[in-house]
């Protein structure tokens, strides 16, 4: 009768083979290697032109509860459309560390996200929602579908 060699083994734990002692000391004593530099492209960044719009990619959103910020009364937020080179460059910044779409309305809103996360819920709902709009579709859920602004 063959042995099916899909199943576990039945193999009890004292009979499982480690390597030497000497091999498992050194493995703990080097450091780990860090995998995350290498796997980021290497040389300068592509060059991105500074475009003068005839139209502003923006939207203001006048504030219900203005606020002072950094010594400035802040009356509004206006909230500008990325451009290509930056919205790569933001991919890049966060490929290795968590974010959530504050950090990426902080770039369109130019105010710090915990600035934008601290807005009274009427105040923050407008402009989450006009941000939301702007957002890259690199940073929107795969299942939604796009917006207007992104056609």
């Amino acid at each position: 009768m063959s042995k099916d060699k899909t199943a576990p083994a039945e193999v009890g734990i004292d009979e499982i083979e480690l390597p030497p002692a000497e091999a498992v000391d050194k493995m703990l004593d080097e450091p780990a290697a860090d995998v995350s530099q290498a796997a980021k492209p290497q040389g300068p960044a592509p060059e991105v032109a500074e475009l003068d719009f005839e139209i502003v990619p923006a939207e203001f959103i006048p504030l219900d509860y203005p606020f002072t910020h950094d010594g400035k009364r802040i009356d509004g937020i206006a909230v500008t459309r990325l451009t290509i080179g930056r919205v790569a460059e933001l991919v890049a910044d966060y490929s290795n560390k968590p974010f959530d779409n504050f950090e990426i309305y902080a770039e369109m809103a130019g105010l710090p996200a915990p600035v934008l996360r601290g807005l009274v819920d009427v105040d923050g709902d407008r402009f989450t929602e006009v941000a939301y709009d702007f957002l890259p579709r690199v940073f929107r859920p795969a299942s939604e579908p796009p917006s207007s602004g992104d056609l």
